[in-house]
């Protein structure tokens, strides 16, 4: 018996989708590597979709002035299903760098890093397309920080 509330079914539709979507692609010998990335792509999914929509959500109600705090309407075996997305992703990720360990830790730094991305922002580590700038050659000459100091390989230069 499957247990769930709200949309926590959607759950496993998005890891039997990913599942299945790997199973499309043609096999190339690398067959299980492809499931599992499909598979902890629906993880991500359903990671992604929980965290929008379980969102905590406070309401106040003016007949007992009291504040209440409604959260987490999607669960699968009272699970949020933000977390059965992460275990997902846990769970194939550790089945693939079973089969290919190479493969493996590249698509666990992707997975973390995509899933973590706000996280990273809101520390600077995230790569954007808003730090980079494009500069006239007034402004780079004008803001050249990296003069070679003296002593160093262009002073060497003249002997």
């Amino acid at each position: 018996m499957i247990v769930w509330s709200g949309k926590g079914i959607l759950a496993l539709l998005f890891f039997g989708l990913g599942y299945f979507i790997g199973m499309l692609i043609p096999d190339f010998g690398y067959q299980g590597e492809v499931i599992s990335i499909f598979t902890s792509l629906g993880g991500w999914l359903t990671w992604y979709l929980g965290n929008k929509w379980n969102k905590a959500v406070i309401y106040y109600d003016e007949a007992s002035q009291q504040y209440y705090k409604a959260e987490n309407g999607d669960t699968i075996f009272w699970i949020p299903i933000q977390y059965i997305g992460v275990i997902g992703m846990i769970i194939t990720v550790s089945y693939l760098v079973s089969i290919n360990i190479l493969v493996g830790i590249i698509w666990a730094v992707i997975l973390i890093y995509i899933t973590g991305y706000n996280y990273f922002k809101e520390r600077g580590w995230a790569f954007s397309k808003s730090d980079k700038r494009v500069m006239s050659r007034n402004e780079s000459t004008d803001n050249d920080t990296h003069k070679p100091s003296s002593g160093g390989w262009e002073s060497r230069q003249d002997r």
